[in-house]
């Protein structure tokens, strides 16, 4: 196990107290047991540093691995800011077991839940879970085979947190995601409330039409807050390059 510690010094001789703020970098080839040890660290009693950022990528959690950290979550409403859960053989079941975790979390600022298979009803559940929650403003669930109905209550729910929460950082790249959802998603950016400063949609199905959906946005005032725009591989065309420069040039 891995531990990143800072130091919190006085201003006068003596030294100053040591605070773990990061835990848990755990090596790729974590073993199932390793659950237990997880667990552990973040139970610690009351008074002990607490853990703030927890990076398990790629450690196989699974949903009942995943369906644990939901309940010390549960627990501990005010304890994880950061939760990174890159390629762990997450389904929607384990968006079943996280809803609860997630919209009952009063610290919880980023979500990574990229590289697992998510797919369509498990961002929903997690979506619905959001609009409880008032915290969280960097969500990444790229590649999770999201797309696979058009407009599906996936994404719904998506465009109702992009309208009423402060998602500030959105990564939906590498899934099914085709132009009648991006037209949907772009008609959400139009709440005033929309505070979306990077948005990576590439390697989606979203061709010249989604694009220009996007741009005719960005030309009538909407996505002020926008700052980077990542759209490799979304099958562009001319028509497409044309409104993309016509967009940057407003």
């Amino acid at each position: 196990m891995k531990k990143s510690k800072k130091k919190k010094g006085g201003g006068g001789g003596g030294g100053g107290e040591t605070k773990e703020t990061k835990v848990n970098l755990f090596p790729k080839n974590v073993k199932a047991t390793s659950i237990d040890e997880i667990v552990e660290v973040l139970n610690r009693p009351y008074g002990k540093p607490k853990v703030e950022v927890l990076d398990l990528t790629e450690a196989k959690l699974g949903d009942d691995g995943v369906g644990r950290i939901a309940s010390h979550m549960q627990k501990n409403p005010k304890g994880l800011e950061t939760l990174i859960l890159i390629n762990n053989q997450l389904g929607p079941r384990s968006s079943d077991r996280m809803a609860s975790a997630v919209a009952g979390s009063r610290s919880l600022t980023t979500l990574d839940l990229s590289r697992n298979s998510l797919g369509d009803r498990g961002l929903a559940v997690l979506c619905e879970s959001l609009l409880s929650n008032l915290t969280l403003t960097n969500l990444n669930v790229s590649s999770n085979s999201i797309g696979a109905t058009d407009r599906g209550l996936w994404c719904i729910h998506l465009c109702n947190v992009l309208r009423t929460k402060k998602i500030q950082h959105l990564s939906i790249a590498d899934n099914l995601i085709g132009c009648q959802d991006m037209l949907a998603l772009v008609e959400a950016t139009h709440s005033p409330t929309c505070n979306l400063v990077t948005l990576d949609i590439s390697y989606n199905p979203i061709n010249d039409e989604g694009i220009e959906g996007l741009c005719l946005a960005m030309e009538q005032g909407f996505l002020k807050t926008l700052k980077i725009l990542k759209m490799s591989s979304v099958g562009m065309g001319p028509i497409g390059v044309r409104q993309l420069g016509k967009a940057f040039r407003c």
